[in-house]
């Protein structure tokens, strides 16, 4: 019995050493790190991602977001499960409507980085992000699962965007991801020195996940950005400049802008205004069913086939098309 007894005692004196060990490792982080305010813990996570443009730029507004809910000066210990929760069920969009359930989730994913960060760097003992139940779809209130609706253009709505464009470059640009389906940062980023029109390819550079790929120039793209280049004052630089200076490429923003002005009357099927980055929709949809999955996922620049596979709803007329070929070469006569 006092061997048994020893041992115990042992045993809770090794725990209690170990706990111990770690609480005090943990409050020496915490002191050996200055206590941040929440605008220049915002401010540190943010020079450390590596991501590439749109994706950095989400992350920052929706920081920027939380910041206003909160406080620049808010104590970071003090943010808990509840402030969470409370911020995410409360974001409403201009018109004062509940966000999307997307756009919740994306928050939601920003916000839990963020706080894991501060976790691993010792500015937080806990995370007050994890367990947070992601906002599920109210079939009710129509809602689907994030990924499920993909908005595309009507080629009619393309070509009169692109035809209320006034300026050479906008034309060119809205055309360029329409036609080869960049995504608009990567269209952003261009250098003259990446457009090789003897062979009518592209080098993509600024990509998502940062993975360079070729991509292509069509047939119907390939006169008007050759008159556009024609006209530009450099063989060198940015394809997309700003109007004021040549040596800064047009922001994400700026290019957004213009497009909602080319396309003020033109809306989707539940009303929302359409946006620059359906052209690319656009592209990847018409194409579905039209070519391997194979092929639209290294056009697209996806890493994983489940993310092209989102577009391949077969459209009526590709699947009578394909129909029709097998029934014409392969079936069997019957007569």
């Amino acid at each position: 019995m006092f061997i048994c007894t020893h041992k115990r005692r042992a045993q809770i004196f090794s725990l209690t050493r170990h706990e111990s060990q770690d609480n005090n490792r943990v409050t020496s982080m915490l002191q050996a790190n200055k206590i941040l305010s929440l605008n220049e813990a915002i401010s540190r996570f943010g020079k450390t991602l590596d991501l590439d443009g749109d994706t950095q730029k989400a992350y920052r507004l929706d920081l920027e977001r939380f910041l206003a809910y909160m406080s620049p000066d808010a104590n970071l210990a003090n943010i808990d499960k509840e402030t969470i929760r409370g911020y995410l069920d409360n974001l409403i969009t201009k018109e004062g409507k509940r966000v999307s359930l997307a756009t919740q989730n994306r928050h939601y994913a920003t916000l839990r980085r963020f706080f894991l960060w501060l976790n691993v760097e010792g500015h937080l003992e806990n995370n007050p992000a994890t367990n947070i139940a992601r906002r599920k779809p109210n079939k009710d209130q129509g809602e689907l699962p994030a990924g499920s609706i993909i908005r595309c253009l009507e080629r009619e709505q393309v070509a009169k965007i692109i035809d209320n464009t006034r300026l050479l470059r906008d034309k060119a640009l809205f055309s360029l991801i329409y036609s080869t389906g960049l995504r608009v940062s990567e269209a952003l980023s261009l250098r003259l020195e990446d457009i090789n029109l003897n062979t009518d390819t592209m080098q993509v550079r600024s990509t998502k996940g940062n993975r360079p790929r070729k991509a292509y120039l069509s047939k119907s793209l390939k006169p008007l950005l050759k008159k556009y280049i024609k006209d530009l004052p450099s063989e060198k630089g940015w394809l997309f400049p700003t109007s004021h200076a040549q040596d800064r490429p047009l922001s994400y923003g700026r290019a957004r802008q213009l497009f909602s002005e080319a396309a003020e009357e033109i809306v989707n099927p539940d009303g929302s205004r359409v946006t620059i980055h359906q052209l690319r929709h656009t592209f990847a949809s018409e194409r579905a069913g039209q070519m391997d999955s194979l092929l639209l996922m290294d056009l697209m620049g996806h890493s994983d086939i489940r993310t092209t596979l989102r577009y391949a709803k077969v459209s009526g007329y590709a699947a009578k098309k394909a129909f029709d070929t097998f029934d014409q070469h392969f079936s069997l006569r019957l007569n």
